[in-house]
């Protein structure tokens, strides 16, 4: 592992949340997603879904995690499950916080957001002037589907069956004010609805995040001894 460039994408976000769990009877592990933090750089083209969730399904074999308790937010969250959805037998439980579990719908129009990503030479530089010289945060941005022959569409439609056909214990933790999901959804993370225990808060994740407001014990992580914590924030300005 190589430290390179950038590392205001990592699980040191997560620090004031973990140190909610001091003296829990948990391993905690947190890894930078491949590209961002202290992981490793690769090129722009090899940042899929299919090759992230391969990274980090590789990371589950080599420690031997049993009985996990995965929890994923923002990118963090389909490529935890994704990983999780090929080795079911594995896990022991599922906490999602603001993340998407499925392809998108037909006829769906992606964000402005994700639509000025895809601007050749544009988006480049405007990602380059604000700071994000890497390439990992634009191509990130660019494995969100635009369309539904878009290569992360056949691993977001595998895990959502994974999801959908979980019978073991499960949390939704949401914010409402999200600022890349836009307006407050009714029924967040539906495709594990009503089978899990949902809380929710009128702030975004990123401020639980980063502020350790608490809407939530996060009942799920007492059932295991381990807990696997995937997340990507893309806010220039996190402390």
């Amino acid at each position: 592992m190589r430290v390179a460039g950038s590392h205001r994408f990592r699980a040191y976000l997560w620090r004031k949340v973990l140190a909610e769990l001091r003296g829990a009877p948990l391993r905690v592990i947190a890894p930078d997603l491949v590209g961002l933090g202290f992981s490793s750089r690769v090129p722009a083209e090899q940042h899929t879904l299919e090759n992230h969730i391969r990274w980090l399904g590789g990371l589950m074999d080599r420690l031997e995690l049993e009985d996990l308790v995965v929890v994923g937010q923002d990118w963090g969250g389909p490529i935890a499950m994704g990983a999780a959805a090929e080795r079911p037998e594995r896990i022991g439980g599922l906490v999602v916080l603001n993340t998407v579990l499925g392809p998108p719908r037909p006829g769906f129009k992606p964000t402005a957001f994700h639509r000025f990503s895809r601007l050749p030479v544009l988006s480049d530089l405007v990602f380059r002037g604000l700071g994000f010289g890497e390439p990992a945060p634009l191509a990130l941005a660019r494995m969100v589907p635009n369309s539904l022959q878009h290569p992360s569409v056949e691993p977001l439609t595998r895990l959502a069956r994974f999801v959908e056909s979980w019978e073991g214990p499960a949390e939704i933790v949401w914010g409402d004010r999200d600022p890349i999901l836009h307006e407050p959804q009714s029924e967040p993370a539906p495709q594990l609805r009503p089978r899990s225990v949902t809380e929710r808060s009128p702030s975004s994740m990123r401020s639980l995040i980063w502020r350790s407001e608490r809407p939530s014990q996060m009942q799920t992580i007492t059932l295991s001894p381990l807990l696997l914590i995937m997340i990507t924030n893309f806010n220039k300005h996190c402390a």
